[in-house]
């Protein structure tokens, strides 16, 4: 093989393999591609609880747990606003929502965000939230309810909202405390 053949060859398979790609002009392309980063669902862990006053065994705090997950199921990091709203439990419903005990808006906007409640050994979310109505109040609206419905309302900057709902099992948790102070 004489030596001007090798050499075009190898010069058109530089040629043909080093072309590199230049920034993505198409907007779809470009929407397709940042989809790959975005959230495609949130959800509230199960690791969820209302966290009980000892003096009374209601419940004082809710410490919501929450993973905004792309389009594999992988954690991501998220901005915007999350709204939390705890209804009381409606039993034999299809709407399990009743009657709306508390609202939160949570803003996970900047920096300072991020850093209070992502949690970056779970890789969640952690917000905690001060119950004032049934403080206020002493108790759910129905007295000695054992359950609770956390719905939970991702709000992106571009407009779009993500949503997931969580039933709270609080007979448990009083159970537990109880099992705690003996």
């Amino acid at each position: 093989m004489g030596l001007i053949p090798v050499v075009l060859g190898s010069l058109l398979a530089g040629a043909i393999g080093c072309n590199e790609p230049g920034p993505v002009t198409d907007a779809e392309a470009r929407q397709q591609a940042l989809a790959l980063l975005l959230p495609q669902q949130v959800r509230i862990e199960p690791f969820t609880q209302a966290a009980l006053s000892p003096t009374d065994g209601m419940p004082s705090e809710l410490i919501v747990y929450v993973r905004a997950e792309d389009q594999f199921g992988d954690p991501v990091k998220v901005a915007g606003t999350f709204n939390c709203e705890l209804y009381s439990f409606k039993r034999a419903s299809g709407d399990p929502k009743g009657e709306r005990i508390e609202l939160w808006h949570v803003e996970v906007l900047d920096r300072e965000d991020q850093v209070r409640y992502w949690d970056h050994t779970a890789q969640m979310y952690e917000f905690r939230l001060q119950i004032r109505h049934l403080a206020s109040e002493g108790g759910p609206p129905a007295s000695g309810a054992d359950k609770a419905v956390l719905l939970l309302t991702y709000n992106t900057p571009w407009g779009e909202h993500l949503e997931d709902e969580y039933v709270l099992d609080l007979r448990a948790q009083r159970r537990g405390l109880a099992e705690a102070e003996m």
